[in-house]
């Protein structure tokens, strides 16, 4: 079968179309190369060896503050609760 021609318009929309087409996965090509790269590059440098018996050291700056595990609204729920237990046991 022959191709039918297209019409100057639907080619224009077409080669645009493929234009950022081929743009399009240029540029995603492009930085999965630079990923995998950056990946390979960093296991094969290869991290300095600890000693045995090393410790961590930390160097805490600014104020340590508690850090909460539950949220908000939980903590002043319970709060209310123990208060209230508390109250009606006096």
């Amino acid at each position: 079968m022959a191709e039918k021609k297209r019409g100057l318009f639907v080619g224009l929309i077409v080669g645009l179309w493929n234009l950022v087409n081929f743009s399009r996965r240029l540029v995603f090509n492009i930085i999965f190369v630079f990923l995998v790269i950056v990946f390979v590059v960093a296991f094969r440098s290869g991290a300095g060896r600890l000693q045995e018996r090393t410790a961590l050291v930390l160097d805490p700056k600014g104020r340590i503050v508690e850090q909460f595990t539950s949220a908000p609204g939980q903590r002043s729920s319970r709060s209310g609760m123990t208060r209230s237990r508390q109250s009606s046991r006096t």
